[in-house]
């Protein structure tokens, strides 16, 4: 039998089809946690490595692409805890390709570490890069910088209070030492010791430094 359509009939089942593919379309990439339909997501992380630098954990990334209401958030976990902690973000912005990003992580307590960016999308998405790994053995006392001038930056993991300091005549000088705006170290005022070489003792380790 042959059927014979008039031309609205026509124009009706036409509609009827694009709606149809239309609503299939929509439920699909809604599905796939996409929307508005047909949107993509911009932010994307090129590369994401790791490295001990000093006492931190230095971390580096290039996203790919950015978008403006898309953010990532730096994430830590040890073997102690073993819990995923959030330690910066940063936001999106559309047009930056290739961008690159460091953060210095400061560690006081030596174990291994992990790290991993989280990528957050406005529908509440969330995915996340693979792993890097730090291992760190402890802060070993150390004086920056050497020579010192005015003042002097010291790795001091057990709070010491008081910088015992002795030159090459036997004289001695008590620097009290401040906690810097760094977890884990602390900074001494050198201005009041004479040019020359001093030895210091700092959580049983001897420190060796010059003073301009």
């Amino acid at each position: 039998m042959k059927l014979i359509f008039s031309a609205t009939r026509k124009y009706s089942l036409s509609l009827f089809i694009c709606l149809a593919f239309f609503n299939l379309h929509f439920c699909a990439t809604a599905k796939a946690g996409i929307y508005p339909p047909g949107r993509v997501f911009h932010t994307n992380i090129l590369s994401f490595y790791s490295a001990l630098k000093n006492n931190s954990a230095h971390l580096e990334w290039f996203t790919e692409s950015e978008e403006n209401d898309e953010y990532i958030i730096l994430q830590r976990s040890d073997t102690v805890n073993q819990k995923w902690i959030d330690i910066a973000r940063f936001d999106m912005k559309t047009g930056n390709d290739n961008k690159r990003y460091s953060y210095d992580d400061i560690l006081s307590e030596k174990g291994s570490y992990s790290y991993r960016i989280e990528i957050s999308y406005p529908t509440g998405r969330k995915i996340y890069t693979e792993m890097v790994n730090v291992r760190f053995n402890g802060v070993a006392p150390a004086l920056y910088p050497n020579p010192a001038t005015d003042y002097i930056y010291i790795n001091n993991s057990t709070n010491q209070k008081i910088f015992f300091v002795t030159d090459i005549h036997l004289r001695q000088w008590e620097l009290p030492l401040q906690k810097s705006s760094h977890e884990g170290i602390s900074v001494a005022d050198t201005r009041q010791l004479p040019k020359g070489m001093y030895f210091g003792n700092l959580s049983g380790q001897k420190i060796r430094f010059n003073k301009q």
